[in-house]
């Protein structure tokens, strides 16, 4: 039996109730999170936290507590349901309201908090490397925003799980932006890590690729931070995808083509193994 977080109560998820006219239902209003649990310690909470009081400011959903109640309440949940590893789902959408297409409406958000059954790969398994799509950006211009609102993201995902890829790869403008629920690094033939900048919109300001770029930083590894094109992500030694729940995954082929060797390359492995000492000392 599992417990969920619902408006300040901890109750069996089968006891759990909100109303139709909840604004997440109707129009996508709401944000959500994904926070990794290594151990009983959650992953740079504060970030994921920064993040999402950054979404909510965007869509101009307040809430009734600051950042620290929050972080609070979120460390009360997980003590009380005696939870040690998975990931923490919150979604907090603008609450329950008439329907109508205006974001002025008096409400209170609904909080809602539940842990996500998120079963680590063996290394060998991840080393091993996966393979991707691209696929063209159909989604909206605010992707900064983590907003509930992800039907074309699915609909990019799902054409990967049709064709037994991790992750769809997304293309604009013959450009990289991000994966359909990742961020995308590449390593190219002079060793620098390149990543797309968060300060168009394009992207979502990824928590674990801002980790990964300071660890980076912290061991020389040489960063470039610039859009870069399709082509360059077909030349490219080496791919990888990171999300607080994938972490680091290399990608060995795409679009059927296989990436430098065909292997996951040494960067990729020295990030892994970096991010992996990082969670083992959090």
């Amino acid at each position: 039996m599992s417990y969920i977080f619902l408006n300040n109560k901890i109750i069996k998820d089968s006891e759990a109730k909100i109303s139709i006219h909840d604004r997440a239902l109707q129009f996508s209003d709401g944000i959500y999170e994904v926070i990794l649990l290594n151990s009983g310690n959650f992953i740079d909470l504060d970030a994921h936290i920064e993040r999402l009081f950054s979404s909510l400011a965007m869509l101009k959903i307040k809430l009734s507590f600051n950042k620290e109640e929050l972080i609070a309440k979120i460390i009360n949940y997980q003590k009380k349901i005696k939870e040690h590893n998975n990931a923490l789902y919150i979604q907090i959408t603008r609450g329950s309201a008439k329907r109508v297409q205006t974001l002025d409406i008096a409400s209170e958000a609904n909080i809602i908090m539940y842990f996500l059954d998120n079963k680590s790969l063996d290394k060998q398994d991840i080393l091993n490397g996966f393979s991707a799509i691209t696929h063209d950006d159909i989604r909206w211009k605010k992707c900064e925003i983590k907003s509930t609102s992800i039907l074309a993201n699915l609909l990019c995902k799902d054409k990967a799980n049709e064709l037994s890829a991790c992750e769809a790869i997304l293309i604009e403008d013959n450009h990289v932006t991000e994966g359909s629920f990742s961020n995308i690094f590449i390593i190219d033939k002079n060793n620098k890590l390149i990543t797309r900048p968060i300060d168009d919109g394009r992207i979502l300001p990824g928590i674990t690729r801002a980790r990964i770029l300071k660890l980076a930083q912290q061991n020389n590894i040489n960063i470039d931070i610039r859009k870069y094109s399709k082509a360059e992500l077909f030349a490219a030694k080496e791919v990888f995808a990171s999300s607080s729940t994938m972490l680091i995954r290399p990608i060995i082929k795409i679009d059927e083509q296989i990436i430098g060797s065909g292997k996951t390359g040494d960067i990729t492995k020295k990030l892994i193994s970096l991010y992996q000492d990082f969670l083992d000392k959090s």
